[in-house]
C-alpha cells in the first residue's frame, strides 16, 4: 500500500508537501495582489495547517 487512508505520513514528507504548498499558494496570491487584489498574506499558514491536518498530510 502506497498511501494508508487512515495514517498521517512521516513528518519529512508532510514537512516537505507543506512547503511546496505554501510556496505555490504565496507565488497565486502575490500574482492576484499584483493584479489588484486586497488581499492579507497573514492568514496564508494558518490556513495551510488547517488544510494539512483536514487531508491527514500531518
Amino acid at each position: 500500500m502506497i498511501n494508508p487512508v487512515n495514517k498521517t505520513l512521516p513528518k519529512k514528507d508532510s514537512e516537505e508537501i507543506r512547503s511546496k504548498i505554501l510556496l505555490k499558494v504565496r507565488a497565486e496570491l502575490i500574482k492576484r495582489i499584483n493584479k489588484g487584489y486586497s488581499i492579507n498574506l497573514s492568514f496564508i499558514d494558518e490556513e495551510v495547517n488547517k488544510f494539512i491536518e483536514e487531508h491527514n498530510v500531518g
